[in-house]
């Protein structure tokens, strides 16, 4: 259910996923949506006029007071988060063009997910990708991928077994939107095989953290 308060703020009781829905009746910018903490804590949509907050609860929202909104927020309920890991440079790609991943087997998870950079580099995958989407942006060389590592967050929407983007192969597909690389800092973490579970405080616990800038180099 979507809930808002009489400030303005508007989030979800279940999911990330039916905020975005809801903010897009709306007629409310991916832009405007707020995430003052990391990931998806304290995420929420300003709603700033009376009409909007009327609209919303013609659209089915409920109003709550603030203190009720943020105790009964999705995020409240979630002490971890969903990651994915891929080899290099395909990591790297979710964050310069890519917005697929392909996969042999299906998956029903839809909502925030880190992409996690393995330890693995794919070299022929490399040498495709430099022939095939040269024109668009430089690759950086291989000594310049972050491995082992966090490096971004996106949203995954869909699992299809077809898809437009010539990025698709297939048999199946994890869609993305709204990825989110770490420009300044990376997350050190092992990953594992399928899509894995990770502890909410990932970022805390004495864990190295170094800065980096992984900005692509554009023709």
């Amino acid at each position: 259910m979507i809930l808002i308060d009489d400030i303005g703020h508007m989030v979800s009781d279940s999911n990330e996923f039916e905020l975005h829905l809801f903010a897009r009746k709306l007629g409310l910018k991916r832009e405007w949506f707020q995430t003052p903490g990391f990931g998806h804590h304290h995420a929420h949509y300003d709603l700033t006029t009376a009409r909007a907050r009327n609209r919303a609860l013609a659209l089915g929202a409920q109003r709550v007071d603030p203190f009720t909104l943020v105790k009964s927020a999705w995020w409240q309920k979630t002490d971890g988060f969903k990651a994915l890991s891929m080899k290099q440079p395909w990591a790297w790609c979710i964050f310069h063009g890519k917005p697929v991943e392909n996969r042999k087997w299906s998956h029903p998870y839809r909502g925030p997910l880190l992409i996690h950079a393995s330890q693995n580099w794919d070299q022929e995958g490399y040498e495709w990708l430099a022939i095939t989407f040269g024109g668009e942006f430089l690759m950086p060389s291989k000594s310049d991928y972050v491995f082992g590592a966090f490096i971004g967050q996106v949203t995954m929407v869909d699992c299809v077994e077809t898809h437009l983007s010539p990025w698709f192969f297939g048999p199946y597909g994890f869609v993305f939107n709204d990825a989110k690389e770490y420009k300044k800092r990376i997350f050190p973490w092992s990953g594992r095989v399928r899509i894995f579970d990770v502890p909410g405080d990932f970022m805390e616990g004495g864990k190295q953290v170094w800065p980096v800038d992984m900005r692509p180099t554009h023709r």
